[in-house]
């Protein structure tokens, strides 16, 4: 029990107590507004015409304001070795034996797939729209919730993913090493 001195803290919630990095991450979710970017800018990088391009420059900006609107702010924090090596550790493992190399390959597949899910629900801390309100995390439906977002947001939450992790593994292995010879 935590001692009512405010000069004490908790010596058994050493995991709370570590700050990982942040990122945010931004999903846009207007796709037929994507479309239209896109076009717009085939346009202007066609076109000769400075009238024509000013024109379809105001009209890209207004669009490029609709797909703003349309965004998923995703809030990741990293998280520590020991969190994700517990993950890895509740999905059981794929037994070979009795299965085609293509069903183990299937199912480790699938387990790859739920690992992630699980690791993503670990450093997820907020979902917000454009506007600033949140919704509430998916938790054990991460998975679904990220399959339903649009390819190229997928890949930018699992690039933050990965960099946030290394910022992690990278702190734990400088700081948190067997050497205790260097000090920070």
């Amino acid at each position: 029990m935590a001692d009512a001195n405010p000069r004490t803290f908790d010596l058994f919630a050493p995991e709370e107590s570590v700050i990982y990095p942040t990122e945010i991450v931004k999903v846009f979710r207007n796709r037929s507004a994507l479309y239209e970017l896109k076009k717009l800018e085939d346009t202007i990088n066609d076109s000769l015409d400075p009238e024509a391009v000013a024109k379809l420059e105001a009209k890209a900006a207004e669009v490029r304001a609709v797909i703003e609107r349309s965004a998923l702010h995703v809030t990741l924090k990293g998280i520590s070795t020991t969190v994700s090596d517990a993950v890895f550790e509740s999905v059981p493992k794929v037994d070979p034996e009795g299965k085609t190399d293509a069903e183990f390959a299937e199912l480790d597949a699938a387990r790859d797939d739920m690992c992630n899910a699980k690791i993503l629900e670990a450093m997820l801390v907020a979902i917000s729209n454009a506007e600033g309100a949140t919704a509430g995390l998916p938790g054990e439906r991460t998975g679904e919730w990220f399959e339903s977002l649009p390819i190229e947001g997928r890949a930018a939450i699992m690039k933050t993913v990965r960099e946030l992790s290394f910022a992690a593994f990278q702190y734990q292995s400088e700081v948190e090493s067997a050497d205790f010879s260097q000090t920070y």
